[in-house]
């Protein structure tokens, strides 16, 4: 069968009803005269209706085709739900540590102020078992400071005396640093 590309697309519009009709008329005379053309045409009708079968074999029937939207549709739910419930226990777990860190820092703070309550009250003054014997403490305090005034230290005496030699000895101290800052001393009045 030896048929031109010309002659198979004038072929192929007369199947596809593409031809006018002086081509129709024309085309059926050449097919009469012509068997290796008509035979061509056959070729051609032969090759469509398989290619017909084939693709309907293809095509799912009606109740698959719904069974398929069905499914697929159903999976396309089941996945947004599941999405959005990932998305509701990551919100639900976030305003969980929320409130957990809130419980604390409330619990904290009232315990702090509880205990600050409670320190104030036991430091608020001495208590006397009944029947204890009370003494007087008489106490005597040295405060030393720095050069600016700021006190740096406190040294508690029970006796004026105790607390009176203290206070020399700390000026006399106080003098011979003095003196050593201006310069040397001599051996005489360095009272060793």
């Amino acid at each position: 069968m030896n048929v031109s590309q010309e002659n198979l697309e004038l072929l192929e519009g007369k199947l596809d009803g593409a031809l006018s009709q002086a081509e129709e008329a024309e085309l059926a005379a050449r097919l009469s005269g012509e068997p290796e053309l008509a035979q061509a045409l056959e070729a051609l009708r032969g090759e469509r209706a398989m290619r017909a079968e084939y693709f309907a074999a293809l095509e799912p029937a009606e109740g698959e085709a719904s069974w398929l939207a069905e499914r697929i549709c159903a999976a396309a739910a089941a996945a947004n739900a599941a999405r959005r419930r990932r998305s509701e226990l990551r919100w639900h777990l976030g305003l969980r540590w929320g409130s957990a860190v809130a419980a604390c820092l409330l619990i904290g703070f009232i315990g702090g102020w509880i205990g600050r309550q409670h320190m104030h009250g036991v430091a608020s003054g001495p208590v006397v078992s009944p029947g204890a014997d009370v003494k007087t403490v008489v106490s005597y305090q040295v405060l030393l400071r720095d050069n600016s005034g700021q006190v740096v230290a406190t040294q508690n005496f029970d006796t004026l005396e105790k607390a009176q030699a203290f206070e020399r000895d700390v000026q006399s101290w106080q003098q011979q640093s003095e003196q050593l800052l201006k310069g040397p001393l001599p051996i005489a009045e360095a009272q060793l």
